[in-house]
């Protein structure tokens, strides 16, 4: 779905992607592991012709709004946020997200895309809960929905086999009432 709303603080720009304003690094960080390590899209190598195609199909998908993460300053694209699938019968959706650029970990972006498209879901959808899932061992992923006022509503035990530690690990379920 293409959005002309503007949803922004002072550190970030949430917008939609297109061919021409996407990181030329986008297919290098689906393709890095220490990136994508949690992500499903691991299992694929990824290309430019396969991130227009998803970034396209995202675009003209009513249920789904991919969002790339902005840098104010710079105009630069860091990472994505994705509301999908948005279920405006059940007012519900589930938000994953990732930033690519690893400069830009650790610094509170994460939290502040999620603050950012929670409320705009909530305003824009009027969606009354938003759910995300993470791996148990994603202690940065975890730590930005908690950060933004999400919290665990459930935990699905050996639900996720982690090819580093070789072990099985468990599903981490956040979730925000509005």
């Amino acid at each position: 779905m293409i959005i002309k709303d503007k949803i922004s603080n002072n550190k970030i720009v949430l917008k939609n992607l297109n061919k021409r304003n996407y990181n030329i690094n986008y297919p290098d960080w689906l393709n890095d592991y220490e990136i994508n390590r949690f992500l499903e899209v691991r299992f694929n190598k990824q290309s430019k012709k396969k991130i227009e195609k998803y970034i396209s199909m995202s675009n003209r998908d009513k249920n789904c709004l991919l969002l790339g993460i902005f840098l104010k300053k710079k105009n630069v694209h860091i990472g994505n946020i994705k509301l999908e699938p948005i279920n405006t019968i059940h007012k519900r959706g589930v938000i994953g997200l990732f930033i690519g650029e690893k400069s830009n970990w650790g610094k509170g972006l994460a939290t502040d895309a999620i603050k950012l498209i929670s409320k705009f879901a909530n305003k824009k959808f009027k969606l009354k809960k938003l759910v995300a899932g993470c791996y148990s061992n994603n202690i940065g992923s975890k730590k930005a929905f908690l950060k933004a006022g999400y919290e665990i509503e459930a935990i699905l035990k050996n639900y996720w086999f982690d090819e580093k530690t070789k072990k099985f690990v468990s599903e981490i379920i956040l979730s925000k009432d509005y």
